[in-house]
């Protein structure tokens, strides 16, 4: 999401509701256990609807890059872009 095309219309000052759509497509061939993409993903996907608040950023931001295997940089400015954080800013 944060490599993406988002649009954010406004943060929710008050969180009522969110509405999410997504749409998943494997090949026919293939078979796979929804469940277990699903959960991470949508886990993902509503991170992305955060920003890190800049708490320990020297360990998150080093833990986050080794895991992703990116460079610190890419992941501070996605950990802290306020952009898309319409569920607000998050330790």
């Amino acid at each position: 999401m944060k490599n993406g095309v988002v649009e954010v219309t406004g943060k929710l000052e008050i969180p009522s509701y969110l509405g999410l759509e997504l749409k998943v497509n494997a090949p026919r061939s293939s078979r796979i256990n929804l469940a277990t993409v699903i959960k991470p993903l949508l886990d993902g996907i509503i991170s992305g609807f955060h920003s890190h608040d800049g708490t320990h950023n020297s360990i998150v931001i080093g833990r986050v890059a080794q895991s992703l295997g990116e460079k610190e940089s890419v992941i501070e400015h996605m950990l802290m872009d306020e952009s898309t954080d319409i569920l607000g800013n998050v330790i």
